[in-house]
């Protein structure tokens, strides 16, 4: 998503914020946590927090720090993992509020190198065939007019698993 476009969305994001990580948290990790999910919205291929921060200061123009504050919020943040995804499938059931049909599949994430968690060369059918990549089991809820991801756990091939270094 262009810029122009994702300021339009800012206090749309804010609210959906509000929902799912809640109002209470520290205003600091709250600002950086709407900070990064603005840099994964935003156009761009690599999604990591480098190139991430490189695009929100070319739109701020400001002088904060915008790598080590996202570094920060992504590595010492502390979440309640499973009260954010019940913040998130809360707000996904009142925008949704249709029948609608559960889907669980498995997606393939394209990966190259070695050293992100599950990365293994392994069947995908994102790719249709046998890849560098990450598998995750995912959940989502189809209904007659959209389909929206609730939930997604990666996989993790017996290359990790059975390796007690990793």
């Amino acid at each position: 998503m262009d810029a122009k476009k994702l300021t339009k969305l800012r206090k749309d994001l804010r609210t959906f914020l509000d929902v799912v990580v809640g109002t209470r948290d520290h205003p600091r990790r709250r600002r950086w946590c709407e900070a990064y999910v603005l840099g994964v919205l935003l156009d761009g291929q690599r999604k990591s927090v480098e190139p991430m921060a490189k695009r929100l200061q070319a739109i701020d123009q400001s002088d904060a720090d915008y790598e080590q504050s996202l570094q920060q919020f992504v590595d010492q943040s502390p979440w309640d993992e499973q009260a954010v995804l019940a913040g998130l499938q809360a707000w996904i059931a009142r925008q949704f509020n249709a029948d609608g049909c559960l889907i669980i599949d498995d997606t393939g994430f394209p990966k190259p190198g070695e050293r992100s968690v599950g990365v293994a060369r392994q069947d995908t059918g994102t790719l249709g065939k046998i890849a560098s990549c990450q598998v995750a089991v995912t959940l989502h809820l189809a209904t007659d007019r959209d389909v929206v991801g609730l939930d997604a756990r990666l996989d993790l091939p017996e290359a990790w698993t059975d390796d007690p270094l990793r």
